[in-house]
């Protein structure tokens, strides 16, 4: 459920009561109010830029992101909204499913629809494009040079037993990109062969909050190398002299963010003049200012970005994009409690096991101990439900608001079934170390 204190405080913070810059209200100043999760170094380049342009116009913020965008959007905020602008197409894809957006009739011209075969804008112009985010690896290249382990390229070599303790892990089930970084893996590699892969990476390293600069400053300043991450925080970082790279996997997705005026906006025309400055040359150029560095969504733009800004639409991979939004949509909130109970809160315990898994692969052993890693192995990676018992919570679960007694009666079936796993798993592990031993 919303919470009110958070919408006031988002209100007050972004101008709702106050103001965006703090000034009051000029006689006659049309009153335009944006709901988004952008930070605000971000959000100010846009306000100060439009307002130039447009200076009868006071710009408002509100400061909400996910499920209390969606909530305060369909309750208290309803009539009190102009522009709704954040990276959370299945909240776009639900609110204009029940119609509570406007056509866009905007110029189009230049604006891409898809990226590769990834739908990033509403074919029915409801709402549109006006970025993409890629995620990607970013690593400490000297750090993993002194260890002599080559530079990660796909998500498969997180994996990979040379990177153990290498790894930085995001808690995917709490972070605002976690989701669709769980749902990439998912959809590249199947849903029991995905989560296999999401509960060996996070067994070959350790699981964090740290995100953005916080992660930055772990992979320099801590004992890690590698961390999963949005490209915008990895470039900014970057263009500020830190000795970090950043590669996107050939498995890949681009989120958008997007744009879209709301049904019963109380001020539509200078929505529509917000949403067409942000889709234009010259909002989209704001988006390759080295304080932002983010991927415009007009090709165009990028011929003058400066020498090596990555361009996602003439990227080796952008053909072969087919990141199923809608998909991602349904399953985004089963996803998270997946990874929350499979792989986030047993992680004290199954860190352990791995650890012991691999010092028993890398050791000559006989096929009973083998066959007893196997096993192991097997219970440590297998999902706590299939996807045939997922598909009935989709749509049920979509906006986690659902009755919290019945998710928390399926959720701890699976904490039950995890917990018999790990269990399965330390006996299965102990069993082959005796057998090693015994030879």
């Amino acid at each position: 459920m919303l919470n009110r204190r958070t919408v006031l405080l988002g209100a007050a913070a972004g101008g709702l009561l106050a103001g965006f810059q703090g000034r009051p209200a000029w006689a006659g100043e049309r009153r335009l109010v944006v709901l988004t999760s952008y930070p605000q170094e971000m959000i100010s380049h846009y306000v100060d830029a439009f307002q130039k342009r447009h200076p009868g116009v006071r710009v408002d913020i509100v400061w909400l992101s996910g499920h209390d965008a969606r909530d305060y959007l369909l309750g208290e905020g309803r009539g009190k909204v102009d522009v709704f602008w954040a990276p959370n197409m299945p909240v776009f894809l639900d609110l204009a499913g029940r119609g509570d957006f406007r056509p866009l009739r905007i110029d189009r011209a230049g604006l891409p629809d898809r990226l590769g075969r990834q739908e990033i804008s509403d074919p029915q112009g409801r709402f549109l494009a006006t970025e993409v985010a890629g995620y990607g690896l970013v690593f400490n290249p000297a750090r993993l040079a002194a260890a002599g382990l080559p530079e990660p390229a796909n998500w498969d070599d997180l994996a990979k037993p040379a990177y153990a303790g290498q790894v930085v892990m995001p808690d995917l089930s709490v972070l605002g990109f976690g989701p669709t970084v769980i749902e990439i893996v998912l959809q590249h590699k199947g849903w029991a062969a995905g989560w296999a892969l999401l509960a060996r990476i996070a067994g070959n390293g350790v699981l964090e909050t740290a995100h953005g600069d916080d992660l930055m400053d772990l992979l320099m300043h801590g004992d890690k190398s590698i961390g999963i991450t949005i490209d915008f925080f990895a470039d900014q970082a970057i263009a500020r002299g830190v000795p970090l790279k950043f590669v996107y996997p050939p498995a890949n997705a681009f989120e958008p963010a997007d744009i879209a005026i709301l049904k019963d906006a109380p001020n539509a025309g200078a929505a529509r003049q917000y949403v067409s400055f942000v889709l234009s040359d010259a909002g989209q150029r704001l988006l390759i200012d080295p304080d932002l560095r983010r991927l415009a969504i007009r090709p165009a733009v990028y011929g003058s970005a400066p020498p090596g800004y990555f361009n996602p639409w003439a990227s080796a991979f952008a053909g072969a994009l087919d990141f199923d939004s809608a998909v991602f949509a349904r399953r985004k909130a089963v996803d998270m409690a997946v990874f929350r109970t499979m792989i986030a809160e047993p992680a004290p315990r199954t860190g352990p096991l791995w650890a012991k898994a691999r010092a028993l692969s890398a050791r000559p052993l006989p096929a009973p101990a083998r066959a007893l890693l196997r096993t192991a192995t097997e219970a440590l990676t297998r999902p706590p439900l299939t996807e045939a018992e997922a598909a009935p919570l989709f749509e049920s679960w979509r906006w986690q608001d659902q009755d919290a007694k019945a998710v928390t009666a399926v959720t701890t079936v699976w904490a039950a079934r995890m917990d018999l796993a790990v269990k399965t798993a330390a006996q299965a592990l102990a069993q082959a170390d005796q057998a090693a031993k015994a030879g």
